[in-house]
C-alpha cells in the first residue's frame, strides 16, 4: 500500500498526517518528521499554530481524514490488528 498524505484540518499547509499514522510538518521549505509522544494508550502529537499548542491523537486524525468524521462521540476507531502504536 502507498503512503498518503493529507492535511490537517486547520493546520493546511502547516502539519500533515499519513494513511500509516506518520505526521510531518512542513518548515522552512521541506518536510520534517514529527516524533509522537505517548499519551496513556495512544500516540499524540503537539500543533503549534500563532504561538498556541494543541495536542491531538494520531488516530483521531487518521480516522478523521482517511475514514471520515466520527457519526457520534461514542462511535471508536479500530486500530489494524489492535495494535494502538
Amino acid at each position: 500500500m502507498v503512503e498518503i498524505w493529507k492535511s490537517v484540518p486547520g493546520y493546511k499547509g502547516i502539519y500533515q498526517i499519513s494513511n500509516y499514522g506518520n505526521a510531518r510538518s512542513f518548515k522552512y521549505g521541506k518536510y520534517k518528521p514529527l516524533k509522537p509522544f505517548s499519551q496513556g494508550k495512544y500516540l499524540g502529537i503537539h500543533l503549534y499554530k500563532n504561538g498556541k499548542r494543541k495536542q491531538k491523537l494520531v488516530h483521531v486524525l487518521v480516522g478523521l481524514l482517511f475514514i471520515g468524521p466520527r457519526p457520534t462521540p461514542k462511535h471508536e476507531i479500530n486500530h489494524k490488528k489492535g495494535n494502538k502504536l
